[in-house]
C-alpha cells in the first residue's frame, strides 16, 4: 500500500548510514478487517515533481513514455494538478504546492506511485540525501 503525505522526505536506514528518501521504508498496518500488509508513505511534492522532469520533452534524462492512443480521459488526469504558492496554514509561509484544478486526478497518483516504485527498486535515480 502507498500513501502521499505533505511530507518533504522521510528519513531511511540507521545509524550512520541514514539517509533522508522521497518515501518510506515499508512499515506494517493493519486493516479495519484486521489484515496486515506493508505500507510505503510518499513526499507529494518530491515525487511529483520527479514525474513532471521525467515528463518533461526537453529532459536530458527522459524515459517516461506514453503510448500515442492514450485516452482523453487519461490526458485529463495528467493535467489535474498544478504547482501553485499556497500559505501553509501551520508557519503562515508562502510554499508551492501541488494543488487539483481537476476533480479526477487517480491516474496522476498511479503514475506518481510508478515513480515511488522505481525510487525503492533502484530502477529510477531518486533525491537521496545522506544523514
Amino acid at each position: 500500500a502507498m500513501a502521499g503525505r505533505g511530507d518533504d522526505f522521510f528519513w531511511v536506514g540507521n545509524g550512520k548510514y541514514r539517509h533522508q528518501r522521497p518515501y518510506s521504508e515499508p512499515r506494517p498496518v493493519r486493516s479495519p478487517r484486521g489484515h496486515v500488509c506493508k505500507l510505503i508513505l510518499w513526499s507529494n511534492e518530491a515525487v511529483k515533481d520527479q514525474l513532471v522532469r521525467l515528463r518533461s520533452e526537453g529532459a536530458r534524462d527522459n524515459v517516461w513514455e506514453v503510448p500515442k492512443d492514450v485516452s482523453q480521459d487519461w490526458r485529463a488526469h495528467m493535467n489535474s494538478e498544478v504547482k501553485k504558492d499556497v500559505v501553509d496554514k501551520a508557519t503562515k509561509q508562502l510554499k508551492k504546492r501541488y494543488v487539483r484544478v481537476k476533480r479526477d486526478n487517480h491516474l496522476w497518483d498511479c503514475e506518481a506511485m510508478q515513480v515511488v516504485a522505481a525510487m525503492y527498486f533502484r530502477i529510477l535515480a531518486g533525491i537521496d540525501k545522506s544523514a
